[in-house]
Protein backbone atom coordinates (compact mmCIF):
# COMPACT_ATOMS: atom_id res chain seq x y z
CA UNK A 1 0.00 0.00 0.00
CA UNK A 2 1.37 3.40 -0.96
CA UNK A 3 2.34 6.06 1.54
CA UNK A 4 -0.28 8.38 0.00
CA UNK A 5 -3.00 5.80 0.58
CA UNK A 6 -2.01 5.48 4.22
CA UNK A 7 -1.99 9.25 4.65
CA UNK A 8 -5.49 9.54 3.23
CA UNK A 9 -6.79 7.37 6.05
CA UNK A 10 -6.15 10.17 8.52
CA UNK A 11 -4.19 10.27 11.80
CA UNK A 12 -3.29 6.85 13.17
CA UNK A 13 -4.76 7.62 16.58
CA UNK A 14 -7.62 9.71 15.20
CA UNK A 15 -8.46 13.27 16.20
CA UNK A 16 -9.74 14.61 19.50
CA UNK A 17 -13.05 15.32 17.76
CA UNK A 18 -13.54 11.78 16.41
CA UNK A 19 -16.44 10.91 18.71
CA UNK A 20 -18.17 14.27 18.23
CA UNK A 21 -17.82 13.99 14.46
CA UNK A 22 -19.26 10.46 14.44
CA UNK A 23 -22.24 11.55 16.53
CA UNK A 24 -22.77 14.71 14.48
CA UNK A 25 -22.57 12.77 11.22
CA UNK A 26 -24.87 10.13 12.66
CA UNK A 27 -27.46 12.75 13.61
CA UNK A 28 -27.37 14.07 10.06
CA UNK A 29 -27.81 10.54 8.72
CA UNK A 30 -30.82 10.08 11.02
CA UNK A 31 -32.51 13.18 9.64
CA UNK A 32 -31.73 12.42 6.01
CA UNK A 33 -33.01 8.86 6.41
CA UNK A 34 -36.16 10.04 8.18
CA UNK A 35 -36.83 12.29 5.20
CA UNK A 36 -35.80 9.95 2.40
CA UNK A 37 -37.12 6.62 3.70
CA UNK A 38 -40.24 8.13 5.24
CA UNK A 39 -41.26 8.83 1.67
CA UNK A 40 -41.37 5.06 1.08
CA UNK A 41 -43.86 4.54 3.89
CA UNK A 42 -46.06 7.33 2.54
CA UNK A 43 -45.78 5.97 -1.00
CA UNK A 44 -46.94 2.55 0.13
CA UNK A 45 -49.82 3.73 2.31
CA UNK A 46 -51.04 7.11 1.02
CA UNK A 47 -49.60 8.48 -2.22
CA UNK A 48 -51.44 6.12 -4.56
CA UNK A 49 -54.78 7.73 -3.71
CA UNK A 50 -53.49 11.25 -3.02
CA UNK A 51 -51.51 11.76 -6.23
CA UNK A 52 -52.70 9.04 -8.63
CA UNK A 53 -56.43 8.62 -7.92
CA UNK A 54 -57.56 8.30 -11.54
CA UNK A 55 -56.25 4.74 -11.83
CA UNK A 56 -57.13 1.44 -10.23
CA UNK A 57 -55.54 0.80 -6.79
CA UNK A 58 -52.77 -1.45 -8.15
CA UNK A 59 -51.74 1.00 -10.87
CA UNK A 60 -51.87 3.87 -8.40
CA UNK A 61 -49.58 2.03 -6.02
CA UNK A 62 -47.14 1.19 -8.83
CA UNK A 63 -47.11 4.85 -9.89
CA UNK A 64 -46.30 5.96 -6.35
CA UNK A 65 -43.51 3.35 -6.21
CA UNK A 66 -42.14 4.72 -9.48
CA UNK A 67 -41.96 8.13 -7.80
CA UNK A 68 -40.12 6.45 -4.93
CA UNK A 69 -37.70 4.92 -7.42
CA UNK A 70 -36.92 8.29 -9.00
CA UNK A 71 -35.27 9.32 -5.74
CA UNK A 72 -33.05 6.24 -5.73
CA UNK A 73 -32.13 6.89 -9.36
CA UNK A 74 -31.01 10.41 -8.42
CA UNK A 75 -28.84 9.23 -5.53
CA UNK A 76 -25.79 8.24 -7.62
CA UNK A 77 -25.75 11.66 -9.27
CA UNK A 78 -26.01 13.27 -5.84
CA UNK A 79 -23.11 11.13 -4.65
CA UNK A 80 -20.98 12.16 -7.62
CA UNK A 81 -21.74 15.85 -7.17
CA UNK A 82 -21.30 15.68 -3.39
CA UNK A 83 -18.05 13.74 -3.64
CA UNK A 84 -16.66 16.11 -6.25
CA UNK A 85 -17.51 19.17 -4.19
CA UNK A 86 -16.32 17.49 -1.00
CA UNK A 87 -12.86 17.15 -2.53
CA UNK A 88 -12.94 20.71 -3.87
CA UNK A 89 -14.46 22.84 -1.06
CA UNK A 90 -14.49 20.47 1.91
CA UNK A 91 -16.63 17.73 3.48
CA UNK A 92 -18.40 19.97 5.99
CA UNK A 93 -19.94 22.53 3.57
CA UNK A 94 -21.34 19.71 1.44
CA UNK A 95 -22.87 17.96 4.45
CA UNK A 96 -24.50 21.16 5.69
CA UNK A 97 -25.83 21.97 2.20
CA UNK A 98 -27.23 18.46 1.70
CA UNK A 99 -29.05 18.62 5.03
CA UNK A 100 -30.64 21.97 4.14
CA UNK A 101 -31.63 20.72 0.68
CA UNK A 102 -33.17 17.55 2.05
CA UNK A 103 -35.00 19.42 4.80
CA UNK A 104 -36.57 21.93 2.43
CA UNK A 105 -37.62 19.23 -0.06
CA UNK A 106 -39.18 17.07 2.65
CA UNK A 107 -41.02 19.99 4.23
CA UNK A 108 -42.32 20.89 0.77
CA UNK A 109 -43.87 17.42 0.40
CA UNK A 110 -46.06 18.17 3.40
CA UNK A 111 -47.35 21.26 1.58
CA UNK A 112 -47.90 19.75 -1.87
CA UNK A 113 -51.37 19.99 -3.40
CA UNK A 114 -53.01 16.66 -4.27
CA UNK A 115 -54.31 15.47 -7.62
CA UNK A 116 -57.83 16.49 -6.60
CA UNK A 117 -56.66 20.09 -6.23
CA UNK A 118 -54.36 20.70 -9.22
CA UNK A 119 -54.51 17.60 -11.41
CA UNK A 120 -51.35 16.39 -13.14
CA UNK A 121 -49.29 19.17 -11.59
CA UNK A 122 -49.47 17.33 -8.25
CA UNK A 123 -47.57 14.16 -9.30
CA UNK A 124 -45.15 16.32 -11.32
CA UNK A 125 -44.29 18.35 -8.21
CA UNK A 126 -43.98 15.14 -6.20
CA UNK A 127 -41.46 13.76 -8.71
CA UNK A 128 -39.48 17.00 -8.61
CA UNK A 129 -39.11 17.11 -4.83
CA UNK A 130 -38.26 13.40 -4.83
CA UNK A 131 -35.40 14.05 -7.25
CA UNK A 132 -34.13 16.80 -4.94
CA UNK A 133 -34.33 14.35 -2.03
CA UNK A 134 -32.33 11.79 -3.98
CA UNK A 135 -29.60 14.29 -4.86
CA UNK A 136 -29.34 15.42 -1.24
CA UNK A 137 -29.27 11.89 0.19
CA UNK A 138 -26.64 10.80 -2.33
CA UNK A 139 -24.37 13.64 -1.25
CA UNK A 140 -25.09 13.07 2.45
CA UNK A 141 -24.42 9.38 2.95
CA UNK A 142 -20.95 9.10 1.45
CA UNK A 143 -19.82 12.39 2.95
CA UNK A 144 -20.99 11.53 6.45
CA UNK A 145 -19.29 8.14 6.39
CA UNK A 146 -16.08 9.63 4.97
CA UNK A 147 -15.98 12.45 7.52
CA UNK A 148 -16.26 10.03 10.42
CA UNK A 149 -13.74 7.64 8.82
CA UNK A 150 -11.10 10.34 8.38
CA UNK A 151 -11.41 11.55 11.99
CA UNK A 152 -11.48 8.05 13.56
CA UNK A 153 -8.43 6.15 14.87
CA UNK A 154 -7.28 3.35 12.62
CA UNK A 155 -8.09 0.62 15.13
CA UNK A 156 -11.71 1.77 15.51
CA UNK A 157 -12.78 3.01 12.09
CA UNK A 158 -15.48 0.35 11.91
CA UNK A 159 -16.91 1.41 15.25
CA UNK A 160 -17.01 5.12 14.41
CA UNK A 161 -18.38 4.77 10.88
CA UNK A 162 -20.86 2.22 12.24
CA UNK A 163 -22.23 4.97 14.47
CA UNK A 164 -23.01 6.98 11.34
CA UNK A 165 -24.54 4.01 9.52
CA UNK A 166 -26.70 3.27 12.56
CA UNK A 167 -28.38 6.57 11.79
CA UNK A 168 -30.20 4.73 9.00
CA UNK A 169 -32.28 2.44 11.24
CA UNK A 170 -32.70 5.26 13.78
CA UNK A 171 -34.13 7.50 11.08
CA UNK A 172 -36.33 4.67 9.84
CA UNK A 173 -37.58 4.11 13.38
CA UNK A 174 -38.38 7.78 13.92
CA UNK A 175 -40.15 8.04 10.56
CA UNK A 176 -42.37 5.05 11.23
CA UNK A 177 -43.08 6.15 14.80
CA UNK A 178 -44.23 9.49 13.43
CA UNK A 179 -46.45 7.86 10.83
CA UNK A 180 -47.76 5.54 13.52
CA UNK A 181 -48.67 8.51 15.71
CA UNK A 182 -50.34 10.33 12.82
CA UNK A 183 -52.55 7.45 11.61
CA UNK A 184 -55.28 8.51 14.02
CA UNK A 185 -55.50 11.97 12.45
CA UNK A 186 -57.12 10.62 9.31
CA UNK A 187 -57.32 12.28 5.91
CA UNK A 188 -54.37 14.15 4.45
CA UNK A 189 -52.98 15.08 7.86
CA UNK A 190 -51.97 11.44 8.38
CA UNK A 191 -49.20 11.81 5.79
CA UNK A 192 -48.62 15.57 5.81
CA UNK A 193 -47.72 15.88 9.50
CA UNK A 194 -44.67 13.52 9.38
CA UNK A 195 -43.16 15.54 6.53
CA UNK A 196 -43.91 18.92 8.08
CA UNK A 197 -42.55 17.78 11.45
CA UNK A 198 -39.20 16.92 9.85
CA UNK A 199 -38.23 20.60 9.80
CA UNK A 200 -37.70 20.42 13.57
CA UNK A 201 -35.16 17.62 13.12
CA UNK A 202 -33.41 19.60 10.39
CA UNK A 203 -32.97 22.61 12.67
CA UNK A 204 -31.47 20.41 15.40
CA UNK A 205 -29.23 18.70 12.86
CA UNK A 206 -27.91 21.97 11.47
CA UNK A 207 -27.01 23.22 14.95
CA UNK A 208 -25.09 20.00 15.68
CA UNK A 209 -23.47 19.72 12.26
CA UNK A 210 -22.32 23.35 12.24
CA UNK A 211 -20.09 22.55 15.22
CA UNK A 212 -18.39 19.57 13.57
CA UNK A 213 -14.79 20.34 12.46
CA UNK A 214 -13.59 19.77 8.92
CA UNK A 215 -11.87 16.52 7.94
CA UNK A 216 -8.15 16.44 8.85
CA UNK A 217 -7.44 14.73 5.54
CA UNK A 218 -9.05 17.52 3.53
CA UNK A 219 -7.32 20.18 5.64
CA UNK A 220 -3.98 18.52 4.97
CA UNK A 221 -4.60 18.37 1.23
CA UNK A 222 -5.81 21.98 1.21
CA UNK A 223 -2.80 23.22 3.18
CA UNK A 224 -0.41 21.41 0.86
CA UNK A 225 -2.04 23.01 -2.18
CA UNK A 226 -2.64 19.67 -3.90
CA UNK A 227 -6.41 19.92 -4.49
CA UNK A 228 -7.00 18.71 -8.05
CA UNK A 229 -9.11 20.70 -10.49
CA UNK A 230 -11.45 17.84 -11.39
CA UNK A 231 -11.59 15.27 -8.56
CA UNK A 232 -14.32 13.15 -10.14
CA UNK A 233 -12.36 12.83 -13.40
CA UNK A 234 -9.20 11.94 -11.49
CA UNK A 235 -10.82 9.20 -9.41
CA UNK A 236 -12.52 7.63 -12.44
CA UNK A 237 -9.20 7.54 -14.28
CA UNK A 238 -7.25 6.02 -11.40
CA UNK A 239 -9.76 3.87 -9.48
CA UNK A 240 -12.71 3.06 -11.73
CA UNK A 241 -12.68 -0.64 -10.88
CA UNK A 242 -13.37 -0.04 -7.19
CA UNK A 243 -16.05 2.47 -8.13
CA UNK A 244 -17.85 -0.17 -10.19
CA UNK A 245 -17.52 -2.70 -7.37
CA UNK A 246 -18.87 -0.23 -4.83
CA UNK A 247 -21.84 0.64 -7.04
CA UNK A 248 -22.66 -3.04 -7.47
CA UNK A 249 -22.55 -3.71 -3.74
CA UNK A 250 -24.75 -0.70 -2.95
CA UNK A 251 -27.30 -1.66 -5.61
CA UNK A 252 -27.60 -5.16 -4.19
CA UNK A 253 -28.10 -3.88 -0.65
CA UNK A 254 -30.19 -0.74 -1.16
CA UNK A 255 -32.40 -1.94 -3.99
CA UNK A 256 -33.16 -5.20 -2.21
CA UNK A 257 -34.12 -3.38 0.96
CA UNK A 258 -36.22 -0.72 -0.75
CA UNK A 259 -38.19 -3.17 -2.87
CA UNK A 260 -38.85 -5.67 -0.11
CA UNK A 261 -39.81 -3.19 2.60
CA UNK A 262 -41.98 -0.84 0.57
CA UNK A 263 -43.67 -3.68 -1.30
CA UNK A 264 -44.31 -5.52 1.96
CA UNK A 265 -46.05 -2.49 3.46
CA UNK A 266 -48.26 -2.11 0.42
CA UNK A 267 -49.01 -5.83 0.11
CA UNK A 268 -49.99 -6.29 3.75
CA UNK A 269 -52.26 -3.27 3.56
CA UNK A 270 -53.90 -4.03 0.20
CA UNK A 271 -54.50 -7.71 1.05
CA UNK A 272 -55.86 -6.83 4.48
CA UNK A 273 -53.29 -9.09 6.16
CA UNK A 274 -52.41 -6.31 8.60
CA UNK A 275 -53.69 -2.80 9.13
CA UNK A 276 -51.47 0.29 8.95
CA UNK A 277 -50.85 0.33 12.69
CA UNK A 278 -49.69 -3.29 12.85
CA UNK A 279 -47.45 -2.86 9.81
CA UNK A 280 -45.80 0.26 11.20
CA UNK A 281 -45.24 -1.39 14.59
CA UNK A 282 -43.49 -4.30 12.86
CA UNK A 283 -41.24 -1.88 11.00
CA UNK A 284 -40.44 -0.04 14.22
CA UNK A 285 -39.38 -3.28 15.90
CA UNK A 286 -37.19 -4.24 12.94
CA UNK A 287 -35.62 -0.76 12.91
CA UNK A 288 -34.82 -0.94 16.62
CA UNK A 289 -33.06 -4.28 16.11
CA UNK A 290 -31.17 -2.80 13.18
CA UNK A 291 -29.68 -0.04 15.32
CA UNK A 292 -27.82 -2.49 17.55
CA UNK A 293 -27.06 -4.95 14.75
CA UNK A 294 -25.43 -2.25 12.63
CA UNK A 295 -23.13 -1.13 15.42
CA UNK A 296 -22.26 -4.69 16.40
CA UNK A 297 -21.28 -5.74 12.86
CA UNK A 298 -19.32 -2.51 12.34
CA UNK A 299 -17.34 -3.02 15.56
CA UNK A 300 -16.64 -6.62 14.56
CA UNK A 301 -14.79 -5.43 11.45
CA UNK A 302 -12.26 -3.75 13.74
CA UNK A 303 -11.45 -7.16 15.19
CA UNK A 304 -11.44 -9.44 12.12
CA UNK A 305 -10.95 -6.97 9.27
CA UNK A 306 -13.27 -5.59 6.62
CA UNK A 307 -12.39 -8.37 4.25
CA UNK A 308 -10.43 -11.16 5.97
CA UNK A 309 -8.22 -13.21 3.66
CA UNK A 310 -5.69 -16.01 4.00
CA UNK A 311 -2.90 -14.77 1.77
CA UNK A 312 -1.30 -11.66 0.42
CA UNK A 313 1.13 -9.13 1.90
CA UNK A 314 0.09 -7.10 4.93
CA UNK A 315 -0.93 -3.53 4.10
CA UNK A 316 1.34 -1.95 6.70
CA UNK A 317 5.11 -2.47 6.91
CA UNK A 318 4.99 -3.11 10.67
CA UNK A 319 2.23 -5.72 10.48
CA UNK A 320 2.83 -9.34 9.51
CA UNK A 321 -0.75 -10.61 9.75
CA UNK A 322 -2.12 -12.11 6.54
CA UNK A 323 -5.24 -9.98 6.44
CA UNK A 324 -6.54 -7.61 3.79
CA UNK A 325 -7.53 -5.17 6.53
CA UNK A 326 -4.73 -5.94 8.96
CA UNK A 327 -4.20 -2.25 9.66
CA UNK A 328 -7.57 -2.08 11.39
CA UNK A 329 -6.90 -4.73 14.04
CA UNK A 330 -5.83 -3.62 17.54
CA UNK A 331 -2.50 -5.42 17.24
CA UNK A 332 -1.64 -3.52 14.07
CA UNK A 333 -3.32 -0.20 14.71
CA UNK A 334 -0.25 2.03 14.77
CA UNK A 335 3.31 2.11 13.47
CA UNK A 336 4.56 1.58 17.01
CA UNK A 337 2.91 -1.82 17.27
CA UNK A 338 5.21 -4.75 17.01
CA UNK A 339 4.57 -7.44 14.36
CA UNK A 340 2.55 -10.38 15.59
Amino acid sequence: MSKDALTMRGPVHGTKDARRVAIGSGVGAVIETYDFIGFGTAAALYFGTAFFPGTDPVTGTLASFATLGVGFAARPLGGIIGGHLGDKVGRKPVLVASLILMGLATFAIGLLPTYAAVGLLAPALLVFVRIVQGLAFGAEWGGAILMSYEHAPWKAKGKYTGTVQAGFPVGLLLANLTFLASTGLGGELAWRIPFLASILLVIVGLVIRSKVPESPVFDEVKDSGTIVKAPIVEVIKTDWRNIVKGIGLRIAETAGYAVSITYMISYLNSQHLADKTQTLIALCIASAIGIFATQAWAALTDRIGRRPCTSGPPPLPHCSRSRCSCWSTPACSSPSSSPS
